[in-house]
């Protein structure tokens, strides 16, 4: 009705799935609510590179970095102190209307192990003790003139752990990441030893951070077209850094291709979830069953199976499912060739119940997905005989 008002807050601020259907489609971005705009000043994530690049600075000035060339910033060294303060600012300038400029770790392990930043890693019982310490310093030096700006910053790997004294600033954002974890269970799974200890950094960042970001995986790293059996987490994660007071999410997922691995169906249930991450599990069934209903047509319930048929083999054959690193846990998920077979045969039949050429062609790039477990059970068992091509024509 005309006369309808509906007004909703969503506790997550900066919502962002970072897939590629959905970043390279501004009306659809838009329509689910995602993030548009510029947020950031400078780079997202890992911005010492740019803040201090070594391309610069290493030749002349060694004692900037960590021993190992390309390493991170020494954060106990004044003068990289200025340059980057400087760098955060000159960033802000350039965009005035931001409100996160980041100041965090580079992609690496090769963080400074110098005298000064060793005695502040021992006294913080952690190597994000000289990483947060400079990050505060950073917060207070632009807090007046940029009042309504986070500074933000990794727990990431070596830095995840929570310092023994340190506590982040009123205006620092940490952004907690959960590479390391399983996505076969729920984050807050007791029983999965995985995630367990993510689970007590994250009770510890959430008691003493204002701003509590979170960076999710949700896709398979070493394989974009490979199963991911993720779809019974999303929801309870979701809610449970709510619950923890994240305000702030971003989702990595394929951002190199279309589709992978029902890459376009999990955009659709992450934005749903940044915008309502308390929706109850009969809802989140909901919206599953809707999409595939919308996008696949009259065959939709035999992908619904398939993706109940993942997940349960995942549960049984694979133990823990990983974002990076999955070895022999992934492919595979327990798919017998015989197996293979008969869910092909039904994906035929289903897609021949489409009605138009674009639900067809949504069914011809899913099944990328069975190809590579057909794929993944060869190479798991070391079997040859079937090359990897034969299976590929297949299609």
């Amino acid at each position: 009705p005309l006369d309808t008002n509906d007004r909703q807050v969503p506790q997550m601020w900066f919502r962002h799935a970072y897939w590629y259907d959905i970043n390279r489609d501004t009306d659809y971005k838009a329509k689910m609510k995602n993030l548009q705009g510029s947020v950031y000043a400078g780079g997202t994530v890992h911005p010492f590179s740019s803040l201090i690049p070594a391309g610069k600075y290493y030749a002349e000035h060694p004692e900037y970095f960590s021993e190992l060339e390309n390493g991170q910033p020494c954060l106990t060294n004044p003068e990289v102190f200025d340059i980057v303060l400087a760098n955060v600012r000159a960033n802000l300038e350039k965009m005035p209307g931001a409100r996160i400029v980041s100041v965090s770790q580079n992609d690496n392990e090769n963080y400074c192990t110098c005298a000064n930043c060793h005695a502040v890693t021992v006294e913080e019982e952690s190597p994000m003790g000289p990483l947060l310490r400079f990050v505060n310093a950073i917060a207070d030096e632009i807090k007046d003139e940029s009042p309504n700006v986070l500074v933000d910053t990794l727990a990431y790997q070596y830095t995840r752990a929570l310092p023994s004294i340190t506590r982040p600033r009123d205006n620092v954002q940490i952004r907690l990441c959960g590479i390391e974890c399983c996505y076969n269970h729920a984050i807050n799974d007791s029983g999965c030893k995985i995630n367990r200890k993510f689970m007590e950094d994250l009770k510890a960042w959430s008691e003493v951070s204002e701003h509590l970001a979170i960076w999710e995986y949700t896709t398979n790293f070493e394989n974009y077209c490979a199963f991911h059996p993720n779809l019974e987490v999303l929801n309870d994660n979701m809610r449970t850094y709510a619950e923890h007071g994240a305000d702030n999410i971003f989702d990595e997922g394929n951002n190199k291709g279309v589709s992978g691995e029902f890459g376009i169906l999990k955009t659709y249930l992450l934005t749903k979830l940044q915008w309502n991450p308390y929706m109850t599990e009969e809802e989140y069934q909901y919206h599953i069953n809707d999409f595939l209903e919308c996008y696949y047509g009259p065959g939709w319930q035999t992908v619904r199976d398939l993706l109940d048929r993942i997940t349960a083999n995942a549960l049984k054959y694979s133990g823990h499912v990983l974002a990076i690193g999955t070895g022999d846990h992934a492919p595979y998920y327990g798919f017998e060739p015989d197996e293979i077979e008969e869910i092909k045969k039904a994906w035929a039949d289903a897609r021949d119940l489409a009605l138009d050429d674009a639900q067809r062609l949504h069914f011809d790039r899913s099944y990328v997905s069975i190809l590579m477990a057909e794929i993944a059970y060869y190479r798991y068992y070391d079997i040859y005989d079937k090359s990897y091509t034969q299976i590929a024509l297949n299609l």
